[in-house]
């Protein structure tokens, strides 16, 4: 299990697995920068640090660079194998969910790791996941039905994060 430690050294899990096991098993999807993992057992939302510089620059490319800010934390993450993963920054950018503009606050993490997007987020979201049969309902659209979605080969939702509508990447270049 995942743990994240908070100030006052509580433990609240956030995902299943072994540091190595976890991040090798987000790695292994090779996601394309853009999209991230549904991890309904995460509480924070996390990426790794060597994936952050892509999605910096695909955001500058679509210029969205002046949305994207940038904090220092001290956030640790613990491993059920006792290993940790501190971040010791965060940051706040622009995601878009089937046309619906939202922001994300993310965890760096050191290593590979896939943008991993919590629970919170999806259900701040509306984003309802029916695991079994694939398929997930958004709450803010009318009319509420059941779409299918994208997995990966552990069954984990990929979210398509950067699908910015076209008039929304017209009206910031004007």
């Amino acid at each position: 299990m995942l743990f994240e430690v908070g100030a006052d050294s509580e433990f609240i899990e956030i995902a299943p697995s072994m540091e190595t096991q976890y991040t090798q098993s987000f790695e292994e999807v090779n996601l394309a920068t853009g999209k991230g993992v549904g991890d309904s057992g995460a509480t924070k939302p996390v990426m790794g640090l060597e994936e952050w510089p892509n999605w910096r620059k695909k955001l500058t490319d679509m210029g969205m660079a002046d949305q994207i800010t940038t904090e220092r934390c001290q956030k640790t993450f613990r491993f059920g194998n006792d290993a940790t993963a501190t971040a010791k920054q965060r940051v706040t950018l622009p995601v878009w969910i089937r046309g619906s503009k939202r922001e994300i606050t993310v965890y760096l993490v050191p290593g590979r790791v896939s943008l991993l997007v919590a629970r919170p987020c999806l259900e701040e979201w509306g984003i309802v996941v029916d695991y079994r049969n694939k398929k997930a309902m958004y709450l803010d659209e009318e009319p509420q039905t059941w779409n299918d979605i994208e997995t990966n080969d552990k069954g984990h939702m990929i979210l398509d994060l950067l699908n910015f509508p076209e008039d929304a990447l017209e009206a910031k270049e004007e």
